[in-house]
């Protein structure tokens, strides 16, 4: 949310890490974001990260605790605004700043797995190669190149996942790769009947 949007307005229960993590993302890529606290019946404009750090200074410790856990490390520690990507960006620059974790597998030998997980099509098989793939990339930056939160690509991406088509499309771009049709070997007999 906090990439694609343009500034935020959160009507938040009081009590939802979720709502307060999307203020701090607004916060950290230099957008303002208004809380209408609905306990409280008040807004708040949250502009930068000082009024954020204020916010949650406020919060229960449980709240700030919750945040935390679901905050990648650079948004809970860095104190810096990113610039919101243009959309005259190239797509491939995000993917290719991609940091690999240490112990990733080669990346061709990823892409061979996640072709025989493509051609077995068992989706529990395919989410979780490709969740797999993903990690080693960095969960963190693949969450950052596609826009969608961490713990939800975590949950998303794993044997139970069921992601949508469009998140298993802004995953593919984010670690380099793209989806190609192939005609099948029974292509032929799965033609159109003629009426």
């Amino acid at each position: 949310m906090a990439r694609k949007a343009d500034f935020g307005l959160m009507i938040w229960d009081g009590k939802s890490p979720g709502t307060v993590l999307n203020a701090l993302r607004l916060v950290r890529a230099g957008k303002i974001s208004v809380l209408f606290n609905v306990p409280e019946k008040a807004a708040l404009n949250i502009k930068s990260s000082d009024q954020w750090e204020a916010f949650l200074a406020q919060c229960s410790a449980q709240l700030r605790m919750d945040v935390k856990e679901r905050a990648t490390p650079e948004e809970w520690v860095g104190d810096h605004t990113e610039s919101q990507p243009s959309l005259l960006d190239p797509l491939s620059q995000s993917s290719s700043q991609t940091p690999v974790q240490p112990n990733a597998m080669p990346f061709d030998e990823a892409v061979t797995m996640l072709n025989k997980a493509l051609a077995s099509g068992d989706a529990a098989t395919i989410m979780d190669t490709l969740g797999g793939i993903a990690r080693d990339r960095g969960m963190s930056q693949v969450a950052r190149d596609t826009g969608l939160a961490r713990e939800s690509l975590y949950r998303s991406l794993d044997a139970g996942g069921n992601p949508e088509f469009a998140t298993i499309l802004k995953v593919f771009s984010s670690i380099g790769l793209r989806l190609e049709a192939k005609v099948g070997a029974n292509a032929a007999l799965r033609a159109p009947a003629k009426t």
